[in-house]
């Protein structure tokens, strides 16, 4: 994604004071389905120029537009500073369905809907002849305010602010979507959420499991399948298995050779709980994550070295 161009972009309708005609604002509301609902909301230009803005102080230092851009790993994404993550509507059906939902007819009604019934706005900036929109929390001022007390100072005097209904616009920007990709900036919970991504890891580890069983090497696979909903890092892990079967296909029909690794003295300790007896591998409840490790096929040597270690990375 192409942060400088979307960024000289936006300081060009913001000098040329366009922005009443190029900015949409919208509010997320997340019900129990899992589904985000969009409201459109109207807005003057002031407010209108003052979320354009955000966007602008984000991305006003260059160095922050130049920041890697990596794809999105279930796994390993979030790990380091000073990096962005992309992924597209191909790779996932909830960023498809999420990126779609822009398109698609809005609710402006929020009768009978209060601040806490939202958790994120996003901004639509229209281009010439595109668009692109940027994400941000968004929450009740008395939830974000740390001294739950806000006060206006002017003229030596310090007048309190009635909070109660009062809103905050998070200029923290989670997140930005152009044509088919999403660019996560720091927030992968707040991608997750929009884009319905428990469901998804839960869909592609219920894959992975149900392909693993066909192998009749695992027992208590059934425990494994339990966690998926409460173990969000066990239902990531197995997701990113499912998006490389080969290799966990490879591992099952090489099995015999587990043994080794669970004998050796670089790798004892960290399997001391997983054992392999009559062709099936047993594991203990309570270190799922360490038999995980094991299945993934994470375990290496390299070739030069002879270095023997674990891929971290699964």
């Amino acid at each position: 994604m192409d942060l400088n161009k979307l960024f000289e972009y936006s300081k060009k309708i913001w000098d040329d004071d366009s922005v009443a005609t190029n900015v949409e604002l919208f509010l997320l509301r997340k019900p129990k389905n899992d589904d985000v609902i969009l409201f459109s909301m109207d807005i003057n230009n002031e407010l209108q120029k003052d979320l354009l803005k955000i966007f602008l102080d984000n991305f006003r230092r260059s160095e922050k537009r130049k920041y890697k851009q990596s794809n999105y790993d279930v796994v390993t994404s979030g790990k380091f500073d000073k990096e962005y993550y992309t992924t597209c509507a191909k790779d996932y059906n909830g960023v498809d369905k999420f990126i779609k939902l822009f398109d698609e007819e809005k609710l402006d009604n929020i009768k009978g809907l209060d601040e806490t019934d939202f958790f994120a706005y996003a901004v639509k900036v229209l281009m010439d002849d595109e668009w692109f929109i940027f994400i941000a929390p968004f929450a009740k001022v008395s939830k974000i305010s740390a001294t739950k007390v806000i006060g206006n100072l002017k003229n030596e005097k310090l007048t309190k602010l009635e909070n109660e209904n009062t809103v905050g616009f998070s200029s923290s920007i989670s997140m930005i979507i152009q044509k088919n990709q999403i660019l996560m900036t720091n927030n992968l919970r707040h991608f997750e959420k929009c884009c319905g991504m428990h469901s998804e890891f839960k869909k592609r580890a219920e894959s992975i499991l149900g392909k693993i069983a066909e192998f009749d090497s695992i027992e208590d696979i059934e425990d494994l399948m339990k966690t998926i909903d409460s173990d969000s890092v066990i239902a990531k892990r197995l997701t990113k298995m499912d998006q490389h079967y080969d290799r966990v296909a490879s591992f099952f029909e090489n099995k015999n050779e587990v043994k080794k690794v669970l004998e050796d003295e670089a790798f004892k300790e960290k399997f001391k709980d997983v054992k392999y007896e009559n062709g099936k591998i047993k594991f203990e409840k309570k270190n799922r994550h360490v038999f995980i490790t094991l299945i993934s096929d994470a375990c290496y040597e390299t070739l030069v070295g002879k270095t023997k270690g674990i891929d971290g990375g699964f």
